[in-house]
């Protein structure tokens, strides 16, 4: 596979991280995307899905730095406005 050959190949991380999210084991799903980061650190797609897995699994304030990241790079991104008003529902949550 690419990478066996290229670890740090920002395409097959991305791949791979969309593939376990998308299966649900976010752990690794984090870890390939950022993986992803080390070659393409201005990804805004990256940032906002890892901010979506960060919020499942209770980062709240990761997920709020990646968010920040996102909204940096694609200010109006409907994508990632979305994402922070899950994580916003997420903080309201706690404090009930």
């Amino acid at each position: 596979t690419i990478l066996s050959v290229d670890p740090e190949n920002p395409d097959a991380n991305f791949a791979m991280g969309m593939y376990y999210l998308k299966e649900r084991q976010l752990s690794r799903a984090e870890i390939y995307l950022k993986r992803c980061l080390i070659r393409k650190p201005d990804e805004p797609a990256v940032y906002n899905n890892l901010a979506m897995i960060e919020i499942e699994l209770g980062k709240l304030d990761a997920a709020a730095v990646n968010i920040e990241k996102a909204l940096k790079l694609v200010p109006r991104s409907a994508a990632v406005l979305d994402t922070q008003k899950k994580l916003q529902a997420a903080k309201d949550a706690l404090r009930k």
